[in-house]
């Protein structure tokens, strides 16, 4: 008997029109695995032929660190095939989600491919210096955490990063929930969050904050966010700029959580990332 699925808010855009990538010229793999020790540590790639040192843009997929049925196919397809066209290596990654292995697992797995992708930089004809990472949601919040390199990670730097609705300071978002010890948190956690505060700030990317940073940031946002706060974001890109990064926060008006926004946001976000690691 087919095990029932629960519904998940990403439903609606899981059903979204696929691009041929093939058909318009670009090469697919449709499984590249970076790591060895879970079947999830795999990647897609999507790039143009003949082309050398190329900008990297890293695609993290969301799901509440923890649904299944978000892959890598879970992305903004038109916006993907259209930086391939530009020159860009589109590496769409997989991860550990928590119930494999909680935090710092799925961090860990997307410095682990872009270590991958830096070590094998004349096989793919990438920039192994020119790297952003793109995430939504839980995607993000991997994104954020990876490109702030909270553990200090000599092998896996990044220089861009667009953060979609990101999670970026859990002691707010749990501060007074009854349910906090049954959320997706407390899954990525490995515990319960009320008893364990400590553990709670060391998930939070505003906790790697350091001044002096030189990584770039788009942020971007829905004013109707209903379970990421969009003050996280404005929150988020105060502190990063006082600290004397580059960021910047793009507000979406009547947008809620888990949106693919339009072509005039993905203009924006090719722009942003040609300015940031620069053209093919």
């Amino acid at each position: 008997m087919e095990q029932k699925r629960e519904p998940s808010p990403y439903d609606p855009l899981c059903s979204l029109p696929r691009v041929d990538f093939v058909g318009e010229g670009l090469h697919y793999l449709p499984r590249v695995q970076y790591g060895k020790d879970h079947p999830r540590q795999y990647m897609e790639c999507i790039y143009k032929d003949s082309l050398t040192n190329r900008p990297v843009v890293v695609w993290i997929h969301g799901g509440g660190w923890t649904d299944e049925y978000l892959t890598t196919t879970y992305r903004p397809e038109r916006c993907v095939a259209d930086l391939a066209q530009a020159g860009f290596f589109i590496a769409c990654i997989e991860y550990r989600l928590a119930q494999h292995a909680p935090f710092p697992a799925c961090v860990d797995d997307c410095q682990m491919a872009i270590a991958y992708l830096r070590e094998n930089a004349d096989r793919f004809g990438i920039d192994p210096n020119r790297i952003a990472v793109w995430g939504e949601s839980a995607g993000a919040h991997i994104a954020a955490m990876a490109a702030l390199n909270y553990n200090n990670r000599a092998d896996a730097p990044v220089q861009a990063a667009v953060l979609w609705y990101c999670p970026a300071d859990f002691t707010l978002s749990l501060a007074g929930k009854e349910n906090a010890d049954d959320s997706s948190v407390a899954k990525l956690l490995g515990c319960n969050p009320s008893e364990n505060p400590e553990a709670v700030r060391r998930i939070s990317p505003v906790s790697y904050v350091k001044p002096g940073g030189t990584v770039a940031f788009l942020l971007m946002h829905g004013d109707a966010d209903m379970l990421v706060d969009y003050d996280q974001s404005v929150r988020f890109e105060k502190l990063l700029e006082d600290a004397g990064y580059d960021a910047r926060l793009i507000t979406v008006p009547g947008q809620g959580h888990g949106f693919f926004v339009g072509q005039e946001y993905y203009d924006d976000i090719v722009k942003f990332l040609q300015e940031k690691i620069g053209k093919a």
